[in-house]
């Protein structure tokens, strides 16, 4: 039993935990719920390996799962789905991967046959055979839900580390246009990423492309990430600062290539067990006023010299200190 209750003592809640012969839990009663409150209640039945074959919640319908032989949870049916004659549906390669995911309408057996698939497939997944891409993911794949038989997919080409190196596939607007998305990456000895770079075409004439580089210090901490569309400006997103046990100390956000100064800086505290304590400092510039009662959308302001003064907010998080009221 949970037993929750206010200061004065006057005010309880109780949640009832039951379990089964085998310790496993079989039904949880929220406050105010009766054993015999069926439809009010949690409650779990499981198969002889301990599987969840059958979850009713409150108010809704029973969620009904069925493994295979391995006890992998292959179809999965809630009241919508019942109303169909239909199972949501994961279709696992040898390797217990999942190749596939879907719908199914048909005879179910059980345990399910090993490899069963999707008679509706909405995601497929293909693995590399060869060479370094054996094991990964090579081609994913998404129906786009408009009525058609249309698919995005993104390919996957592996460096000579296993790294991803490069992708591309279509998009929604370019659906036979298999270069219509590409994203190239550069990383560093340590396999961190320091460019990203990925083209969008919209249309046969019209594409974006959008890089983002990454500036790691001699601890492989990231220091600083920027952004640029196309022939624009280069943009500080954020830049980073660390104590000497790695704790991020400051976070610096927002800063054109015009500007000298960041528009924000987030500052963490931490205290001997490297809990957070804190986010900003409650001397915020300007009037503090609770979250209820911001008029709205909160405007840092333009950058300052002192990028403290702009902070939106702060908190504190406090572990061993009782909250009055």
């Amino acid at each position: 039993m949970n037993w929750k209750t206010d200061v004065s003592y006057s005010n309880h809640a109780r949640t009832y935990t039951l379990y089964d012969d085998k310790d496993r839990v079989s039904k949880v009663l929220p406050p105010g719920v009766g054993i015999n409150d069926v439809n009010l209640q949690f409650s779990y039945l499981y198969d002889g390996a301990d599987n969840i074959i059958n979850k009713k919640m409150p108010d809704a319908a029973a969620i009904v799962m069925k493994y295979n032989a391995r006890d992998q949870m292959v179809l999965e049916q809630d009241g919508n789905l019942l109303a169909q004659n239909k199972w949501r549906c994961a279709q696992f390669d040898d390797y217990g991967r999942v190749v596939a995911s879907g719908l199914y309408a048909g005879t179910v057996s059980d345990p399910v046959i090993l490899g069963l698939a999707p008679t509706e497939k909405f995601t497929e997944t293909v693995y590399g055979t060869s060479g370094i891409e054996v094991g990964k993911v090579k081609t994913q794949k998404s129906r786009i839900l408009d009525g058609g038989n249309n698919w995005q997919q993104m390919t996957n080409t592996y460096d000579i580390y296993g790294r991803i190196q490069s992708a591309a596939g279509n998009n929604h607007l370019m659906v036979s246009d298999m270069n219509a998305e590409q994203i190239s990456m550069v990383y560093d000895f340590a396999d961190n990423v320091l460019l990203e770079t990925r083209t969008t075409k919209k249309s046969s004439t019209s594409s974006y492309t959008i890089a983002e580089k990454h500036n790691y210090d001699h601890w492989g901490r990231n220091t600083l990430n920027t952004h640029k569309v196309g022939s624009g400006a280069e943009m500080n997103i954020s830049q980073l600062n660390y104590n000497w046990k790695n704790e991020l100390i400051e976070k610096n956000i927002g800063k054109a290539p015009t500007l000298s100064n960041y528009l924000q800086s987030l500052d963490y505290s931490y205290n001997a067990q490297g809990w957070m304590t804190a986010l900003n400092s409650p001397s915020l510039g300007g009037t503090n006023i609770t979250i209820a009662s911001c008029p709205g959308m909160p405007n840092p302001g333009t950058a300052s010299s002192t990028p403290d003064l702009n902070d939106l907010f702060y908190f504190e998080l406090k572990y061993d200190a009782l909250q009055s009221g």
